[in-house]
């Protein structure tokens, strides 16, 4: 997810993320997939030069010009498909994981 805020109702700082200009309904965030990176409909994914073991994504266009509170975070989920049964994991957002670890 690439949210963002851009100026809103003569606010040019907004305090939270609205999204305005991203192209998608109920002012939600883009989202990239990384089957689309690998595909380069949506960018690009290389292996780092710079680090071994990492990958670098390169999102054109991911914000817009005069966008305050630019971020990116990362959810999804992976399927693992094996002969015995095949097992479906979420990845959960970081304070939502935080949460999940506090209740137990």
């Amino acid at each position: 997810m690439l949210p963002f805020a851009v100026t809103q109702d003569g606010v040019a700082s907004p305090a939270d993320y609205n999204n305005i200009g991203s192209g998608n309904t109920n002012a939600q965030p883009l989202t990239v997939s990384l089957a689309n990176l690998v595909a380069g409909t949506a960018g690009t994914l290389a292996a780092s030069t710079a680090k071994q073991g990492y990958y670098e994504a390169t999102i054109p266009n991911a914000f817009p010009v005069g966008a305050k509170m630019r971020s990116v975070a990362l959810q999804g989920y992976w399927t693992q498909v094996s002969p015995w049964t095949p097992a479906t994991r979420r990845t959960w957002p970081l304070p939502m994981a935080r949460r999940i670890a506090e209740r137990r």
